[in-house]
């Protein structure tokens, strides 16, 4: 489904179907104490769409996070110990 490029701290806490419709949540997490930057994931084309999400699964208006170009997600900084959420379409 998707490619998360190696980054140290950078994991995929969580990866699940949305309590609201067909959209995929997927929760990325910066589990160092240190801010990290340029944190790619690579997606299949089954996906289309990226929003980011809070933790009840609704789309936040601010979507200047992340960009979403071809298949690749690109989050240019994940804080330090931050949690992001995204809600991928289709």
């Amino acid at each position: 489904m998707r490619k998360l490029t190696e980054s140290k701290g950078i994991t995929e806490s969580s990866i699940k179907k949305s309590e609201h419709g067909s959209t995929v949540v997927l929760r990325i997490y910066n589990c160092t104490d240190l801010p990290r930057r340029n944190i790619v994931i690579e997606l299949d084309d089954r996906f289309n769409t990226v929003d980011i999400l809070d933790f009840k699964e609704e789309k936040i208006k601010n979507n200047d996070k992340v960009s979403f170009v071809g298949n690749k997600i690109n989050i240019p900084l994940l804080k330090e110990n931050e949690i992001i959420t995204l809600g991928l379409g289709r």
